[in-house]
C-alpha cells in the first residue's frame, strides 16, 4: 500500500513538473508577437514579402505530390491498357494518353519552375530584411545606452552583462524567430493536410507518428532551455575571455605583457575558462544525444511499420501504385512537417529565450532622470552667485562606503578652485557630480541657488569645458579630435586653430603628414594618412577639446562655456609643455569658474582657493599662502614635492 502511494506521489510530481515546464514554455513563447512587431517595424514591405513567399513555396511540395500521383496512375493505366498505349510520332499529341499526361507534365513543370524562381527571391528578401532588422536592433541598443544621462550603469558589471547578452543576440535571433514563425505556419498547414489524409487511411499510425514527434519536441525544448541557462550563467566568463584575449592583442597592453613575460600566464587564464565552458557544453550535448538516440530508434520503428502497412495494402490490391506513391509521399510529408514543426517551434522557443535578454535591456530604467523639458530651467548665463556644494555626500551604486561626506564649498564666478588630496580622496567624484554624471546621495548642488537637478541637463553641460584624467583617444582626424569638444562648432576653423594653439597641440599638428586632416591612432586610415601619438601629444589634443568650449578673448561669448574643469591637465606633458601651460594659466582661466585637480603644486598654488580633501571631507581650505602658514597636511605635501627640485 505504501509503495503504491509512493508511486502515485512520484507520478503526481512528474505530472506537476511537466505542467510547470509547459507553462514556462508558453510564457517564453508569449514574446513572439513583440518580436514580430519589431521585425515589421524594421521594414513592412520586406516582411510581408518574406511571409508571402514562404507560404507559397511551402504549398508547392503537396501540389507536386498530387500531380505525381495522378501522373503515375495515368502511366499505369496506359501500360495496362493497349488501347491507351502510344508511340512518339506526329499523332502523339492527339492521342488519349497525351491528352491525359501532357497537362499533368505541364503542371509539374510550372510548379517546379515557380519553386526555382521563388527560392532565390525568398533568400534575397530575407537577406535584405535581415540587414534592416540588424540595423534597427543595433540602433535601439545604442539609443538605449545613449539615453542614460548618468554613468552609473556603465560602471556596473551587471549592466555590462545585460549589454553583452543583448548584443550577442541582436544580429540573428529576430530573423531566426521570423523563420521559425513562418515555418510553423507553413509546416502546420502541411501537417494538417497530410495528417487528415493519412488519418482517414490509418488513424493508429498517424497517432503513433504524432506522439513520438511530441516527445521529441519536449526533449528539444528542455535541451534548448538548458543551453540558454548555460549561456546566461556564463556571460561574465565570456567577458573575461574577451578581456584576456585583448591583453594578448591590444597595443596598449601588449608592451607590458611582453616586458613582464605575461603571455603564457594570460593565455592559460583564457584557456582555463574556455575549457570549463566547453566541458559543460559537451556534457549537455552528450545527454541530449543519448535521449535523442532512444527517441530516434522509436521513430524509426514507427516509420518502418507505416511503410510496411502501405506496401502490404498495395500488394494485396487495396491501394493502387499511384495511391502508394501518394500516401508514401504524404507519410514522408507528415514526418517531415512534424520534424519541421518541432524544429521551428523549438527554434522559436530558444529564440524567445535569448531575445528576451534584448527586451530586458531595452526596458532598463535609468537610475537618474532628466527633468521634464516642460518645466526644466536653462542654465543661468551668466552665473552670478556661483556653484554651491551644500552638505553633499555620495556613495557609488551597490556600495555602502562613503566616497564624499558632508561636503560644503562654493565656486564663485570667475574663481579658480583647486582640489588636492591623495588618490581616492574623492576629487574626480566631485567633477562627476558637478557634470551631473551622478546625483549626490545626500545634500544638493546649487547653481545660483537652483538645484542642479532642476536644470536642463544639456544646457548645463554646454556651460562646462572638461578634460578628464582618463580622456579618450578618438580614432578620427586631428580636426575632429579638437572640434568634437564643441560639436556645434566642429566646422569653425578659427575656433579649432585657437584651441590647438592655446593647448599646445598646434606644434603636434604641424608635424603630422596631412596636418589637421591626418587620421590619428592606428585603427583606421591608410599609410601616409594616419599617425599615432605619444600620451603627452594625446593629452594636448584633449586639452584642445576643453578649450573649444572655453575659447580665447577674440572668440569668447560665442558658444563659450562658463565653467572650466581640468582633471590632471598636465599629467602626461613634458616639462616644457607643462611650463607653457603654467605661464598661461591665468589667461586660460580668465572669466571662467575653474575647478582644477592636480598633483603638481606649482599649478595648484595659482588657484584662488585650495581645498585639501581627506577621506571624502575637506580637511583644509584657503589660499596657498594661508595653507602654508597653517603648516598642515597641504604644507607637508608641498614641501615634500618642492624638496625633489632642490
Amino acid at each position: 500500500m505504501k509503495e503504491q502511494e509512493n508511486e502515485a506521489g512520484q507520478a503526481k510530481s512528474r505530472f506537476k513538473k511537466l505542467f510547470e515546464d509547459c507553462k514556462a514554455a508558453l510564457k517564453v513563447l508569449s514574446s513572439t508577437p513583440r518580436v514580430l512587431k519589431l521585425i515589421w517595424e524594421s521594414n513592412p514591405r520586406f516582411t510581408a514579402l518574406a511571409v508571402s513567399l514562404s507560404f507559397i513555396t511551402a504549398t508547392l511540395p503537396i501540389i507536386n505530390l498530387w500531380i505525381g500521383k495522378l501522373l503515375l496512375e495515368q502511366i499505369s493505366r496506359s501500360i495496362a491498357n493497349p488501347n491507351l498505349s502510344f508511340s512518339f510520332s506526329a499523332s502523339f499529341f492527339s492521342s488519349p494518353a497525351a491528352t491525359a499526361i501532357v497537362p499533368l507534365l505541364a503542371g509539374l513543370a510550372v510548379s517546379e519552375l515557380v519553386q526555382a524562381i521563388l527560392s532565390p527571391a525568398l533568400q534575397y528578401v530575407e537577406s535584405r530584411l535581415s540587414a534592416e532588422l540588424n540595423r534597427t536592433i543595433n540602433e535601439k541598443i545604442l539609443r538605449k545606452a545613449n539615453s542614460f544621462i548618468d554613468i552609473g550603469f556603465f560602471e556596473s558589471s551587471k549592466f555590462h552583462d545585460e549589454l553583452q547578452k543583448a548584443q550577442n543576440e541582436a544580429a540573428h535571433r529576430p530573423m531566426e524567430i521570423l523563420h521559425a514563425f513562418v515555418g510553423i505556419m507553413n509546416s502546420g498547414f502541411q501537417f494538417l493536410i497530410s495528417g487528415i489524409t493519412f488519418l482517414l487511411l490509418q488513424p493508429l499510425i498517424c497517432l503513433a507518428v504524432t506522439s513520438v514527434s511530441i516527445a521529441n519536441m519536449y526533449l528539444d525544448f528542455k535541451n534548448r532551455r538548458t543551453f540558454w541557462d548555460l549561456c546566461s550563467w556564463k556571460i561574465p566568463e565570456v567577458r573575461k575571455m574577451a578581456y584576456y584575449k585583448s591583453l594578448l592583442t591590444d597595443k596598449r597592453a601588449v608592451t607590458e605583457v611582453r616586458m613582464f613575460g605575461l603571455g603564457d600566464f594570460v593565455l592559460q587564464k583564457f584557456l582555463n575558462i574556455f575549457k570549463q565552458f566547453q566541458s559543460e557544453q559537451q556534457d549537455l550535448q552528450k545527454k541530449h544525444w543519448l535521449r535523442a538516440s532512444v527517441l530516434g530508434g522509436l521513430s524509426a520503428l514507427v516509420d518502418f511499420t507505416a511503410y510496411a502497412f502501405l506496401a502490404l495494402r498495395t500488394v494485396s490490391g487495396s491501394l493502387t501504385l499511384g495511391s502508394f506513391y501518394f500516401y508514401s509521399g504524404v507519410l514522408g510529408q507528415l514526418q517531415s512537417r512534424l520534424s519541421s514543426l518541432i524544429w521551428f517551434t523549438s527554434s522559436l522557443y530558444e529564440g524567445n529565450l535569448f531575445i528576451n535578454d534584448l527586451f530586458r535591456f531595452l526596458e532598463m530604467e535609468a537610475t537618474m532622470q532628466a527633468p521634464d523639458p516642460i518645466w526644466a530651467l536653462k542654465a543661468p548665463k551668466p552665473i552670478k552667485q556661483g556653484i554651491e556644494f551644500r552638505n553633499v555626500g555620495f556613495k557609488y551604486p551597490d556600495s555602502e562606503t562613503d566616497v564624499l561626506s558632508n561636503l560644503n564649498f562654493t565656486l564663485l564666478p570667475g574663481q579658480s578652485v583647486a582640489l588636492v588630496g591623495e588618490n581616492g580622496a574623492g576629487k574626480t567624484t566631485i567633477v562627476k557630480l558637478l557634470g551631473r554624471l551622478y546625483d549626490p546621495s545626500d545634500g544638493e548642488i546649487l547653481v545660483d541657488g537652483i538645484n542642479l537637478k532642476e536644470l536642463d541637463i544639456d544646457s548645463w553641460r554646454d556651460e562646462m569645458a572638461v578634460i578628464f584624467q582618463n580622456y579618450c583617444h578618438y580614432q578620427m582626424t586631428a580636426r575632429e579630435n579638437i572640434g568634437i569638444g564643441q560639436i556645434n562648432f566642429i566646422d569653425d576653423e578659427l575656433r579649432i586653430e585657437d584651441a590647438a594653439k592655446r593647448s599646445g597641440a598646434l606644434a603636434v599638428i604641424e608635424k603630422l603628414p596631412k596636418k589637421y586632416d591626418t587620421v590619428l591612432g592606428s585603427y583606421f586610415g591608410q599609410d601616409g594618412d594616419q599617425s599615432d601619438l605619444s600620451e603627452g601629444q594625446w593629452q594636448k589634443l584633449a586639452l584642445a577639446r576643453a578649450f573649444m568650449r572655453a575659447p580665447g578673448a577674440t572668440l569668447s561669448g560665442n558658444g563659450s562655456a562658463q565653467v572650466l574643469v581640468l582633471d590632471e591637465p598636465t599629467a602626461s606633458l613634458d616639462v616644457q609643455s607643462e611650463h607653457e601651460i603654467y605661464i598661461r594659466f591665468q589667461e586660460l582661466t580668465r572669466d571662467k569658474t575653474t575647478l582644477l585637480i592636480s598633483h603638481r603644486f606649482s599649478t595648484v598654488k595659482m588657484a584662488n582657493l585650495i581645498l585639501y580633501l581627506e577621506n571624502g571631507k575637506i580637511a583644509e581650505q584657503g589660499t596657498h599662502e594661508e595653507l602654508m602658514n597653517l603648516n598642515g597636511a597641504y604644507a607637508k605635501l608641498y614641501n615634500m614635492q618642492a624638496d625633489k627640485y632642490k
